[in-house]
């Protein structure tokens, strides 16, 4: 019996005919789902935060809820980045100006009870920023609010120099920074879901806080309901625009 030969070509073509095949577009980055945050966290008041101290459980979930976040902005901030790649990037070229805002997502500067982090703005000398943070972990061995170079944050790992998105005028860029730098000396503020306090301040809070004293908003509609403010709570969402990484 003799069997006519076939090509593979010809099958696959046959088959493809019975069994139709769909294309399916790979995405180029999986960005992870904003996460939602704790229900209670949501709930918080400027009285209510006077007197809150966390449980054990709510810090961890408060934690757990940090590292998700962090998760979907690097992964957004490196999709955006992308697309930049793609075309010029005349902002990379832009110096550090008064009321620009730094933030790292790698190092703890003390507030890691709400999320991993820091952050800080710069001032209206150029060269220096304003940082709050705890003595134990001052580059400089102060408590609170106190000045540092603007050089520093270049060789800080996943560090962001950024700005916010719109709606601020030169103006508010120097009344941010001169906001900030009025804060100098004030102590650190442990209550970290107290963001409202003027008369004491953490990292992400001064920053945030120098900013709303513009009436320029850095928190997305979720966020801005909670009584704590994370660095990577700064980046999250169309708020910020990122002018640099280092």
């Amino acid at each position: 019996m003799r069997f006519k030969q076939t090509s593979f070509l010809a099958v696959t073509i046959a088959v493809s005919c019975v069994f139709p095949v769909t294309a399916h577009a790979v995405p180029a980055t999986t960005i992870p789902e904003e996460p939602t945050p704790p229900a209670w966290a949501m709930e918080m008041t400027p009285e209510k935060a006077e007197t809150f101290e966390p449980t054990a459980a709510q810090t961890a979930e408060m934690q757990e809820y940090d590292r998700k976040l962090v998760a979907h902005v690097m992964a957004t901030i490196e999709e955006d980045f992308k697309k930049r790649d793609q075309g010029p990037q005349p902002s990379a070229n832009e110096k550090p100006t008064v009321g620009q805002f730094f933030v790292s997502l790698q190092i703890n500067s003390g507030s890691s009870a709400i999320g991993v982090g820091h952050a800080a703005i710069i001032s209206t000398n150029p060269s220096q920023t304003m940082e709050a943070y705890p003595k134990k972990y001052s580059p400089i061995g102060k408590e609170g609010v106190q000045k540092l170079s603007t050089a520093e944050w270049k060789k800080r790992k996943k560090s962001m120099r950024a700005r916010p998105n719109d709606g601020a005028t030169p103006s508010n860029y120097f009344k941010a920074g001169k906001y900030a730098e009025s804060k100098e000396g004030k102590p650190y503020n442990w209550k970290f879901h107290s963001k409202w306090r003027n008369d004491a301040f953490y990292c992400s809070q001064l920053v945030w806080r120098s900013w709303k004293e513009q009436k320029v908003e850095l928190l997305g509609a979720v966020q801005s309901k909670m009584g704590a403010v994370s660095p990577a709570m700064l980046l999250n969402g169309n708020k910020a625009k990122i002018l640099q990484r280092y």
